[in-house]
C-alpha cells in the first residue's frame, strides 16, 4: 500500500475506463456509471472510507473534490471500494462521459493536493510528457495491460 503523502497516481486507461468517455449521447456504450478502475493497492491514496450505502452496514465509499483540470471544472466525486466484486477501487469520473478526452492507452494522472482535494489530468498518447509519465506506471492491474504507479507532486509538475 502507498502512504497518504501528497503525490500523483499515474494510471494507464483501458477500454473499460474510456467506453463511456468516447461514446456519443444516446449510445448504449454511454450507459452505466463512468469511473476509472483502480487497484485495491491505491486505496490508501484516498481518504478513509466514511460513507455507507443505504443497504450496507460498513463504510464503502468516500467523497472527494475532483478538479477536472482539462475541463476547467471541479465536482464532488465518489471513491468506492468494491469488496463484493473484484476487490478494486473505482474513482467516479462522471464529468468525463461523452467528452471524448481519453482513449485506451492514454494516462489519467490523479494528483492529491489536500486531504480531500484532487486534480485529474488526461495525458494523451503522443504528448510531450506521455513517455516520461508512462514509465512511472509499472505495477500491473488485471489482464488488459493496465498499469499504475506513483510519483511525488514536485516531479510530476516538472514533467508536465
Amino acid at each position: 500500500m502507498y502512504n497518504q503523502q501528497f503525490s500523483t497516481l499515474v494510471v494507464s486507461l483501458v477500454d473499460t475506463d474510456t467506453n463511456r468517455i468516447m461514446a456519443n449521447p444516446g449510445e448504449d456504450a454511454g450507459k452505466g456509471s463512468q469511473y476509472i478502475w483502480l487497484s485495491k493497492d491505491t486505496l490508501d491514496f484516498f481518504p478513509p472510507l466514511d460513507q455507507k450505502n443505504d443497504r450496507e452496514k460498513v463504510a464503502e465509499y468516500t467523497l472527494i473534490n475532483l478538479n477536472y483540470v482539462d475541463l476547467n471544472e471541479i465536482r464532488e466525486e465518489r471513491v468506492t471500494y468494491e469488496a463484493d466484486n473484484n476487490m478494486d477501487v473505482r474513482l467516479g469520473t462522471g464529468r468525463l462521459r461523452y467528452s471524448k478526452i481519453a482513449q485506451p492507452g492514454d494516462l489519467a494522472c490523479i494528483t492529491r493536493t489536500g486531504v480531500k482535494e484532487y486534480q485529474l489530468r488526461i495525458i494523451q498518447q503522443g504528448s510531450a510528457s506521455y513517455d516520461l509519465l508512462k514509465a512511472k506506471a509499472t505495477t500491473s492491474i488485471g489482464h488488459k495491460g493496465k498499469k499504475f504507479g506513483f510519483l511525488d507532486n514536485e516531479t510530476f509538475f516538472q514533467i508536465i
